[in-house]
């Protein structure tokens, strides 16, 4: 299954998880539609499926990282490196 911008906060992530769960899919790999830092989170229940995104959805991710107060606190370390496509 391709998962795509699967959530921001936690509890919907986990919701979304224990969704593909009961249904027995797994993740083959998951996709960020665009660069915002929010559709590159992920939970630990989705499983260690190959990421992807576009190289400047990658560079844009990187430059909002670098902007103090930009992302939440708490929240850029969950934000992953991703793979160009």
């Amino acid at each position: 299954m391709l998962l795509i911008d699967p959530g921001v906060q936690d509890h919907e992530m986990a919701c979304l998880a224990d969704d593909l769960s009961s249904s027995g899919r797994t993740v083959a790999a998951g996709f960020s539609t665009h660069p915002d830092w929010d559709h590159l989170l992920w939970h630990p229940r989705f499983g260690a499926a190959a990421r992807y995104g576009t190289a400047r959805c990658e560079a844009a991710v990187r430059a909002q990282l670098a902007e103090p107060g930009l992302v939440p606190t708490g929240i850029a370390d969950q934000v992953p490196s991703i793979c160009s496509a």
